[in-house]
């Protein structure tokens, strides 16, 4: 095992990404199937993260048409079918819309789209307090453009669209809502990549997947959601074992760092002080 200094130039390089996790099933899962989970924005830590402000543009486009369309949309259910039945508020009130929309998009990227998260810089001890089982856990180091790469050719690139970017920390972002004349609607997602100022200690950057937008308001089969993506095992570069990580926790993710095909070197971390 080696000491993280004697990398330092390379991982402040930028060109990696660092995941810090707790030692458990879903860190193993990382080392053994090569696979990475998509959360629902729902379930994130920050109570606004993923939150949006809805701007409709052409609100006098709402018409039977566009109720038409998300009716014949495969995701439509009971609860859609409540949130639309008064169409004399949606067709005449542009804040039944904004309410409907918002109700409409939030429940799509809860259900149908899925973020994994990561920070662009590793010696941080917050990052390693909150994320890391105050380093009892472990940190893996993903080499950036190999990894999206990898992930976006293990897809089924016919069903999902998979995004990249560092978070916008100006505070939580607007979905933009066109209502097009023939019934359908079109809307932006660029609000996932949007944090408060709070959180921008953590320089995060986040890969998104989601069900492509020409798939949402299609009458297609129901779709189900997979938030485990594969990734190459070339992708992983090191694995960072916190401080205080447990001496046969330790072991173990040694001996199966050594079992893969592609070996990844360990480094050990330790606090700035």
């Amino acid at each position: 095992m080696t000491d993280i200094t004697i990398h330092d130039i390379d991982l402040e390089s930028g060109k990696y990404l660092f995941k810090f996790c707790c030692f458990n099933t879903n860190s193993l899962q990382i080392l053994i199937n090569n696979t990475l989970y998509f959360s629902s924005p729902q379930t994130l830590n920050d109570p606004l993260d993923s939150r949006f402000k809805v701007e409709i543009n052409n609100p006098k486009n709402f018409s039977e048409e566009t109720r038409k369309m998300i009716r014949e949309s495969w995701f439509y259910n009971d609860e859609i079918s409540y949130k639309l039945k008064d169409a004399n508020l949606l067709l005449a009130d542009i804040d039944h819309q904004k309410s409907f929309f918002s109700f409409l998009i939030g429940y799509l990227q809860d259900v149908y789209s899925g973020i994994c998260c990561f920070s662009q810089k590793i010696e941080d001890n917050l990052l390693w307090a909150h994320y890391a089982d105050e380093a009892r856990g472990l940190c893996f180091v993903f080499d950036k453009e190999k990894l999206f790469n990898s992930i976006a050719k293990n897809i089924n690139r016919k069903l999902y669209l998979l995004r990249k970017d560092s978070i916008d920390y100006r505070g939580v972002g607007s979905a933009n809502i066109t209502l097009l004349e023939n019934g359908e609607i079109e809307y932006t997602t660029k609000h996932l990549f949007s944090k408060t100022n709070h959180w921008s200690h953590e320089k995060e950057y986040r890969v998104i997947c989601e069900i492509k937008e020409g798939n949402k308001f299609f009458p297609l089969a129901p779709v189900e959601f997979n938030r485990f993506k594969i990734f190459d095992e070339e992708c992983l570069k090191y694995v960072v074992l916190g401080e205080r990580m447990r001496r046969e926790h330790a072991e173990m993710v040694m001996n199966i760092c050594k079992s893969r095909s592609v070996e990844i070197e360990v480094l050990q971390h330790t606090f700035n002080l």
